[in-house]
């Protein structure tokens, strides 16, 4: 392979690498912001389920909730194995790109 050739190569593939990375950064993230708001919930539900008031719903006199639940904060169940094979996905992917890397002499740490 020509110098150009392998330099064009291994550019790509460091890009590739790097915005898999960035990638993933976002999407564990996001898992993390779903896991938080469950465990705000399920601390609610274990501790005063009663006083659980999410959006569009009536407070009662006896049951004022000290917080309101967005529906927006708690997706599916089809919503989180979406998040999370694209996740899985996605560190197999920058796992062959870092493989891919060292073969190519370069530093799949960036």
């Amino acid at each position: 392979m020509a110098q150009e050739d392998y330099d064009a190569v291994l550019r790509g593939t460091v890009r590739e690498h790097r915005e898999a990375k960035e990638r993933e950064a976002r999407l564990d993230t996001k898992a993390k912001h779903i896991a938080e708001a469950i465990l705000r919930l399920g601390h609610a539900l274990y501790h005063d389920p009663a006083r659980v008031f999410f959006e569009g719903q009536v407070h009662t006199p006896h049951f004022l909730g000290a917080g309101l639940f967005r529906d927006s904060d708690y997706p599916n169940v089809d919503q989180i194995k979406r998040l999370t094979a694209e996740l899985r996905e996605l560190g197999e992917k920058r796992i062959g790109l870092a493989e891919r890397l060292e073969r190519l002499g370069g530093d799949a740490s960036q």
